[in-house]
């Protein structure tokens, strides 16, 4: 299916959180798993795969930055502030 919306994207970073949240069984043991998620949209964002993937990483960056089970769009002022770093 497609995702139409803020509200899909919601709903399929929050299913893969919830697919996550269970504890794995390892060695006799359990392991639990938490994860950060970067979302670049096409068209919107861009149409170029790599593109759409630079500004996911982007996206991952700032997710990563405010903790496990977070998921963040890419907003053009993250391209921005990472040349600033670059320059």
């Amino acid at each position: 299916s497609h995702l139409r919306g803020a509200g899909d994207i919601d709903a399929l970073c929050q299913t893969l959180f919830a697919r996550l949240a269970p504890p794995f069984a390892h060695e006799g043991g359990a392991l639990h798993a938490g994860c950060s998620i970067g979302v670049a949209v096409c068209p919107q964002d861009s149409v170029d795969a790599a593109t759409l993937l630079r500004y996911a990483d982007m996206a991952l960056s700032h997710a990563r930055a405010r903790g496990d089970g977070r998921y963040q769009l890419f907003a053009a002022e993250m391209s921005r502030q990472t040349l600033e770093r670059a320059g």
